[in-house]
C-alpha cells in the first residue's frame, strides 16, 4: 500500500476543478433541456390533447425531433405558435 501526501492548496485546487467540471456539465444539459421540451410540456403550454399534438406533428406545424420513440419539440417553435395565434385585448389594440 502506498501513501500519497497532498497539500491543502493542491487539494483545494483539485476540488475547485471538479466543481467547475460538474457545473459546466450541468450548464450544458440545462441549455439542451431549455431548448427542447417533451410532449407533456407542449400539451400543457398549448392546452391540447395527444391527438391534436400528433396532428400538429403530421402537418409539420411544430418543429420536433424523435429519438427512440420520444418526441422533443423546439421551444421557439411553440412560442412562435402562441405569438401567431394571440388575440389582442380591446385596450391593446388602441
Amino acid at each position: 500500500m502506498s501513501v500519497i501526501v497532498i497539500t491543502a492548496e493542491e487539494l483545494d485546487h483539485r476540488l475547485q476543478k471538479v466543481v467547475a467540471d460538474i457545473t459546466n456539465t450541468i450548464g450544458k444539459n440545462d441549455n439542451i433541456e431549455s431548448r427542447w421540451i417533451r410532449s407533456k410540456q407542449v400539451k400543457e403550454l398549448l392546452g391540447i390533447s395527444d391527438s391534436k399534438l400528433q396532428t400538429m406533428r403530421v402537418n409539420r406545424s411544430l418543429t420536433f425531433s424523435q429519438i427512440d420513440g420520444t418526441y422533443f419539440y423546439d421551444r421557439d417553435s411553440i412560442m412562435q405558435i402562441l405569438e401567431q395565434n394571440k388575440v389582442l385585448c380591446e385596450q391593446c389594440r388602441q
